[in-house]
């Protein structure tokens, strides 16, 4: 069950409708090769996973990728957001202080290295062209205008586009660089304009509207608990017929467990060794009272620890423990838990 829920809660937080993800700007500026970007926008109505997608380019005229430059993305881009991809975090954003913050730093000799003559291509996790940016196997350089060349400038999608293009189509962008006549932005950062774009649909405020999210029904993008943890910041641990799930796990001093009941009657015992009758000696005993559960998830209760070490626990119904229903966790490092010697914690 909770594998179900777990695909349900990612099914209902990122759309699979790739074509809603498309580059919008790409900047090579004149006066900081460091500050080269590239503009993603999610021009859907759901936000997207982009951990199975790639970017990669093609060098100068070259028909074939290079298969150095192929890197994954990686984050979420929200529903009318933005994703901005960068040469150099540290640069980018000194150069754009103010405007936009870089999203995700990609390595020297990737696509993000491009000087304005090469090709840019999004791909998903299968290989197909989500989006791409000028003709592989097309020399376009020191060409001044009517081709993909925006070196030492940059390139904005045109605002009537609304998806991604697996064939490049140069009507699509407005191009600006240094060999043409163009008016457009050439130095940075003056009109260059990551984060926004002018074909962007405004929507007015943006309102959380997932029963699953931290902050459903507020006027924010909707934000998500850590894995492994609620919204509160507590580390959950699953219960269910003969599992504690995480059955281990680490956590620092002074944080809280919450234990979940998915099915049938369970208790949390840390005093007591079901199987031997012999005490635990953990650090703190701690002690959550048997009830039951259903496939919803019922809370059994929780418990903070504050003192350091090693911890094991059983479940004390029946033969539950015998057939492997244990769990053992450890808060901070181990070790001493005398809080009054040198070495504690």
């Amino acid at each position: 069950m909770r594998k179900l829920i777990s695909f349900l809660f990612i099914f209902s937080i990122f759309s699979i409708n790739v074509a809603d993800v498309f580059m919008t700007e790409l900047g090579d500026p004149n006066n900081s090769s460091n500050s080269r970007f590239i503009e993603l926008y999610n021009n859907g109505d759901s936000a997207v996973d982009l951990s199975t997608y790639k970017i990669r380019r093609y060098t100068n005229a070259s028909a074939s990728f290079t298969a150095s430059s192929e890197k994954s993305l990686e984050g979420v881009i929200a529903a009318g957001g933005f994703k901005i991809l960068c040469k150099s975090s540290s640069t980018f954003d000194t150069t754009f202080a103010g405007v936009a913050a870089c999203d995700q730093q990609i390595s020297s000799g990737s696509a993000l290295d491009s000087n304005g003559d090469d090709k840019i291509e999004i791909i998903d996790a299968d290989g197909n062209t989500i989006d791409i940016y000028g003709i592989p196997g097309v020399d376009v350089n020191n060409v001044a205008s009517g081709t993909s060349n925006f070196e030492d400038g940059r390139a904005e999608r045109a605002s009537n586009v609304i998806s991604g293009n697996s064939s490049f189509d140069v009507t699509e962008w407005n191009i600006s660089n240094d060999q043409s006549a163009s008016d457009g932005p050439i130095n940075a950062p003056d009109g260059f304009d990551p984060g926004s774009w002018i074909g962007a649909v405004s929507t007015g405020p943006v309102v959380c509207d997932d029963a699953s999210a931290c902050n459903n029904g507020l006027e924010e993008v909707c934000t998500y608990p850590t894995s492994g943890q609620d919204c509160d910041g507590n580390y959950v641990v699953h219960a269910g017929n003969f599992y504690y799930d995480p059955a281990n796990l680490s956590v620092p001093v002074g944080s809280t467990i919450v234990w979940i009941n998915d099915g049938g009657t369970h208790d949390v015992s840390g005093t007591t060794e079901k199987l031997t009758g012999e005490p635990y000696n953990n650090p703190e005993d701690f002690y959550i009272s048997a009830n039951s559960g259903n496939s919803d998830g019922v809370l059994m209760g929780s418990f903070t620890f504050n003192v350091p070490g090693e911890y094991n626990y059983d479940c004390s119904i029946g033969s539950h423990a015998a057939n492997g229903m244990v769990g053992a966790f450890t808060v901070g490092q181990g070790g001493c838990n005398d809080n009054t010697a040198s070495n504690y914690d």
